[in-house]
């Protein structure tokens, strides 16, 4: 009798050890991160290393370098930093990341309760009757209950491990819209603040050549009351001063809207807004340029780290949908009081205590569980392909912007050198005015000409300012930099 009680011991505690071993692995794939790509360069051929524009200021690509945290700070303007450092501070789409960030950690917290014992407590006051097998109504009687229950999900086929570890994949996906809303704002500020000194630039440059087209349609005017020139000539002359002040109303009302996109990035409402002034030729053209490796860049900038934790989301899923397909294990006691008397419920003879364990298994469902593990596969397979393209995309921004730069040097140094010539030509005709070779209609000419120059060449360094933001922006910014 004794060997059979203890054969009986060892078959049970050997089942119970065989399901708590069993407890806690998990169906489906574990994940794994996706390989990172086996190139060092962005560009087909080669990728730039060194740019120099037109006011001889050099760009060094620094190939491999790690991304500069503030990288904003290398234009060199503290209004521009003052801008960004308000936006971090006090932009609603930021505030809102955060909190979206917050709310999943919390969720991953909560989630992972799962893995402890969940006791409640139970407090049951009632008056109950019941028939006798004769059919005669007993007298009525109360029963006080206390009690506290345990329970405890082995979790055998993991389906509560891949939940939670959707649930941190989460964490991972809200903390990379986090960090792409900073780079997305940041980038967004400093773009609006180089076109808002572009267009103060241009606004400025405009105004001066209306008023010297006013100037020579005035002398060209004098010029056809004195039959010298034909009224065609002062038609021209009118018309390209209208065509300015055409040009000057577009400036201006760009101008109204960059104000208040920039109020709005900071987190303001126009009417209350204070835009700062800021010149552009007090923005520094950034020389060094750090230049991430590709396999470097898919593990911080921001989009591919969501997709990334989507994947991954993705591959927990078709955990728990495999999961599902298999039994699923409860341990559950409860211990606890009970008597007809509030007064003797804790009476040591009044004590209430039970253990079981509860098994449930997927019989029948018409192939759904099937088809929802099938799906979560198929979802995968999708969020994969998203991440792939996430990484090319990313890489043909990086691309794109390094070209981008390198034809803006070129670009500068042809503008640059026709700025010198209209410069020359002007003081040329100055001279010659001064001596009496030239009249003032020919000299204001080639001031015009100068004037013009000079806006393609303010157009063409808030270009390249903007494309060497627009790389590091394509670079991931300073990846995981904190805001001040």
């Amino acid at each position: 009798m004794y060997i059979l009680v203890r054969n009986r011991l060892k078959v049970k505690a050997s089942v119970f050890f065989i399901i708590i071993s069993l407890a806690g692995c998990s169906a489906g794939p574990d994940f794994v991160k996706p390989k990172p790509p086996q190139t060092d360069q962005y560009n087909a051929g080669s990728d730039s290393i060194q740019n120099i524009n037109g006011e001889n200021i050099y760009q060094d690509f620094e190939k491999g370098a790690h991304p500069i945290a503030h990288w904003w700070e290398l234009f060199g303007s503290q209004e521009l930093n003052n801008a960004v450092v308000h936006g971090l501070d006090k932009n609603f789409a930021v505030k809102a990341a955060q909190a979206n960030l917050k709310s999943a950690q919390e969720n991953y917290i909560g989630g992972s309760g799962i893995f402890y014992p969940q006791a409640n407590a139970n407090i049951s006051l009632s008056r109950e009757n019941f028939m006798s097998n004769t059919g005669s109504a007993k007298s009525p009687f109360s029963l006080n209950t206390a009690s506290i229950s345990v329970g405890y999900n082995l979790d055998i086929a993991g389906g509560a491990h891949r939940t939670v570890e959707a649930l941190g994949a989460q964490v991972d996906q809200q903390d990379a819209i986090r960090l792409g809303t900073y780079l997305m704002l940041t980038g967004h500020i400093v773009n609006t603040l180089i076109g808002l000194a572009e267009l103060q630039d241009q606004t400025d440059l405009t105004e001066k050549l209306i008023a010297l087209l006013n100037e020579q349609s005035a002398i060209s005017e004098k010029q056809y009351l004195a039959g010298t020139i034909p009224y065609a000539g002062v038609l021209a002359i009118n018309a390209q001063a209208e065509s300015f002040k055409a040009s000057l109303a577009v400036l201006k009302g760009q101008q109204d809207q960059k104000e208040h996109l920039l109020a709005t990035l900071e987190g303001e409402s126009p009417q209350q807004f204070t835009t700062p002034k800021i010149q552009l030729e007090k923005i520094t053209l950034p020389q060094k340029l750090p230049i991430s490796l590709p396999s470097e860049l898919v593990h911080h900038r921001p989009d591919i780290l969501e997709a990334e934790a989507q994947l991954h989301i993705a591959s927990a899923n078709v955990g728990i949908a495999t999961a599902a397909l298999y039994p699923g294990i409860t341990l559950n006691a409860n211990f606890g009081q009970g008597s007809e008397s509030v007064q003797n419920i804790l009476d040591s003879k009044n004590k209430l205590w039970g253990i079981g364990l509860n098994l449930t298994a997927p019989l029948l469902n018409g192939g759904a569980l099937r088809a929802h593990q099938k799906a979560a596969l198929a979802n995968y397979d999708e969020s994969l392909a998203n991440y792939q393209q996430t990484v090319i995309n990313a890489f043909s921004q990086v691309a794109d912007s390094i070209r981008a730069l390198q034809h803006d040097a070129e670009r500068s140094q042809a503008l640059n050198r026709g700025l010198k010539i209209a410069q020359e030509s002007l003081m040329i005709s100055q001279a010659n005015y001064q001596s009496g070779t030239i009249n003032y209609l020919q000299m204001l000419i080639a001031d015009i000409q100068y004037h013009q120059a000079m806006l393609s060449n303010s157009n063409a360094r808030a270009q390249a300012l903007q494309d060497t933001t627009a790389l590091f922006l394509s670079l991931g910014g300073g990846w995981d930099a904190p805001p001040h």
